[in-house]
């Protein structure tokens, strides 16, 4: 996975970069320290994954979060910010974020954030995720113009699945399909949801009242 690495402190990114380029399947491509050099890299560097500090000089994450999803949708970003309230990562995800990770996480949470977005579109902690969930599921959420969704059958089960965390192949040993057919299922939402990515899918999800929140999920937990 080709990675691209945005923040303002050159410690943070040698640290970073030190890390990463020690997992295999893994390379930074690039760094950067402001949203002007961030913008003029990703055009000379083919990235999968952009890890972007939401605070820069210049051009903040947000806006660069923005102008990627416009520029190059196939690029999954992810912001690392110490702000964590629920209202703060729904405007991520407004602006087309696949995710949010705090920077004051440990290794072994970066590591396993890559792991997972290797494979998948979308990340957030489980502590983080399971607030964010309970947010959505206590109030009418406006953030997206509501539209008309009909889903199919298979589609509401891949649905239910993917709220509960489960990965696409996760998913398909639940429902005895191949991978390939529920990243199909999956592609198929997008579309109908007009999702940017499978966290704004979700949010609208839910929001819209398309699908209901497990109730294990909604349970407190240490």
């Amino acid at each position: 996975m080709k990675i691209g690495l945005v923040d303002d402190h050159q410690v943070v990114l040698d640290g970073l970069k030190a890390l990463i380029d020690s997992l295999p399947g893994f390379e930074v491509l690039f760094t950067a320290t402001d949203g002007e050099a961030a913008l003029e890299k990703l055009g000379t560097h083919e990235v999968n994954l952009l890890l972007l500090d939401l605070e820069l000089p210049g051009e903040n994450g947000d806006i660069i979060c923005e102008t990627v999803r416009k520029t190059s949708p196939w690029i999954k970003v992810v912001i690392l910010s110490m702000h964590h309230d629920e209202r703060f990562i729904l405007h991520l995800i407004k602006k087309g974020a696949n995710g949010y990770l705090s920077k004051s996480s440990g290794s072994q949470e970066l590591i396993k954030a890559l792991t997972h977005l290797k494979e998948n579109d979308y990340y957030l902690p489980d502590k983080v995720g399971l607030a964010f969930i309970k947010h959505l599921n206590s109030r009418d959420i406006h953030a997206f113009e509501a539209k008309k969704v009909n889903l199919s059958e298979r589609e509401l089960e891949v649905l239910e699945w993917t709220i509960r965390g489960l990965t696409a192949k996760e998913t398909g040993e639940k429902l005895f399909v191949s991978k390939r057919t529920i990243d199909a299922h999956r592609k198929s939402m997008l579309e109908k949801f007009d999702a940017n990515n499978t966290i704004e899918m979700v949010v609208k999800a839910i929001g819209w009242k398309i699908i209901k929140i497990p109730p294990e999920m909604l349970l407190d937990r240490p």
